[in-house]
């Protein structure tokens, strides 16, 4: 089972990875031709199309999951994949004409002039764009067909990337350029969700399956309108507080932070995907379990890791006006490491068909989030909002379990998580006691905390079973990879 999982969530790390590397590799290009300024007015932007992508959007694939599996015939399943097509075709069709006709006013609103409205309409044309591909990449997912997703996913960052560089390098478009890039890049994605996933026959008559995926979704919507508030609430408050520049320099740092989830989301891909034949097949509510504690390790260590290199890493690759992000980056790793354990245990609610459940939870940690950013903003700027976010996400995570357990009471390995989370304390805690000042010195040290850290894992969080099938499967990856490096030689 493990074998298998690690596997499937290997195939969808690759795209992550790919477009994660790329951002890190552009940062020097994008801070030079970018300004902090430009970062905030993308960031802004962003908020826009997210507030209502979360509303537009109503989670249709989180649908899907659920009413794929419960199909009991294939000619079902592809009539819930079409349901799901044309929700997104009709949400989408809603925002690009609400984006576009509003854009003006929603420019006023929310940068205080009409003079961004260009960015706002193409914004929201890339937003409804981005419905039909959402759709598309979540039936590659049920249909467990990974390396589709991983091309498909890898082709629109290489286009991305390229048009990036030719609108900022070439032409100075800046602000404009990078969102001109975005949407000939979705243009493109969607073309192929459309023509390539969608399936035969697509019927029209599909009124009903269309409104079960919305009803079963519209939960959701709270959901992430409340999970929104806590990415992106404290962007709200800080505008009002500090500068541009300021919000720019958070941006960059909460974009490092985040770096947990996209760790993250691999797994919770394909674990989101299949969670209902996990814990109903055999020995499932061990299986989360054990999944658990293996999760919480990998988290811990890229958290880890992310806190400690954070600081040389961007003394290395941008300029001095963006290193004040490094003194955020330890508390938004960690509060991301907690959303993403939170995120998990909700995965319980799709078992039990209960999409109340995950709005509830998440409604009662931003609202802890929000009195939060009321409270810490005004008198600690851009650090009282990363322990604001972190204060939400530790919220959710406790309720979460609280109501998760309630519904099934899974035998955690409490013992590990507690070696876990302590063996990183020290590790980090540690580092920071020690560290000098010169950057490449640092940079070393840096990494020698992490890999002690590594060690520890291994030596204190593992049994002798778990170290011998770790040890097989690095030793069956690395004979793969080496087939396949001369199955290419000898075909060359």
């Amino acid at each position: 089972m493990f074998r298998d999982l690690l596997t499937r969530t290997s195939a969808y790390s690759v795209s992550l990875v790919v477009g994660r590397l790329a951002a890190f590799l552009l940062l020097p290009l994008y801070t030079r031709y970018l300004t902090p300024a430009d970062y905030g007015i993308l960031e802004l932007l962003d908020l826009l199309t997210a507030v209502f992508g979360l509303i537009m959007g109503v989670q249709l694939g989180q649908g899907l999951f659920y009413y794929y599996f419960a199909a009991q015939s294939q000619e079902e399943k592809a009539r819930w994949i079409n349901a799901g097509f044309v929700g997104s075709f009709l949400f989408g069709g809603i925002c690009i004409a609400l984006g576009v006709g509003c854009s003006r006013l929603l420019s006023g609103v929310v940068f205080g002039t009409t003079r961004y409205a260009t960015f706002v309409s193409i914004g929201f044309l890339v937003l409804g764009l981005s419905l039909p591909i959402e759709v598309g990449r979540c039936c590659l997912r049920v249909l467990d067909r990974p390396r589709t997703y991983v091309w498909t996913t890898v082709a629109g960052t290489a286009i991305g990337i390229l048009l990036n560089v030719v609108f900022l390098v070439g032409y100075h478009a800046q602000v404009k350029g990078m969102l001109v890039s975005a949407l000939l890049t979705s243009i493109a994605l969607a073309a192929f969700s459309i023509l390539s996933i969608w399936p035969s026959p697509r019927s029209a008559r599909l009124s009903a399956e269309v409104g079960a995926i919305i009803k079963y979704s519209l939960p959701l919507v709270l959901s992430g309108l409340a999970v929104f508030l806590i990415h992106y609430g404290d962007r709200v408050f800080l505008r009002t507080y500090v500068s541009l520049d300021v919000l720019g320099v958070y941006s960059l740092a909460y974009k490092i932070g985040m770096s947990v989830a996209f760790i993250h989301q691999p797994f919770i891909m394909h674990w989101n995907a299949h969670v209902c034949e996990i814990v109903q097949g055999v020995n499932g509510d061990r299986t989360f379990a054990r999944a658990t504690t293996y999760l919480t390790a990998i988290l811990t260590s890229g958290a880890l890791a992310l806190s400690i290199l954070c600081a040389p890493a961007l003394r290395l690759t941008v300029g001095s006006g963006f290193w004040g992000a490094a003194t955020l980056v330890p508390l938004l790793a960690t509060a991301y490491l907690i959303r993403a354990l939170g995120a998990h245990l909700q995965s319980v609610f799709i078992v039990a068909g209960k999409p109340g459940l995950e709005a509830r939870v998440n409604t009662v940690g931003s609202l802890a989030c929000v009195v939060a950013y009321a409270v810490l903003i005004p008198r600690f700027k851009a650090a009282g909002a990363a322990w604001a976010t972190l204060i939400g996400f530790t919220v959710i995570l406790l309720y979460g379990f609280w109501q998760a357990q309630r519904l099934r009471a899974f035998p955690f390995e409490y013992g590990r998580l507690a070696r876990i989370a302590l063996l990183a304390l020290a590790a980090g805690g540690s580092f920071y006691l020690v560290r000098p000042s010169d950057v490449l010195r640092q940079a070393a040290v840096g990494c020698v905390f992490c890999g002690a850290f590594a060690v520890a894992l291994w030596a204190g969080c593992l049994d002798g079973g778990e170290r011998t099938e770790l040890k097989r499967l690095l030793v069956d990856v690395c004979q793969k990879v080496l087939s396949e490096r001369q199955a290419k030689v000898v075909t060359t």
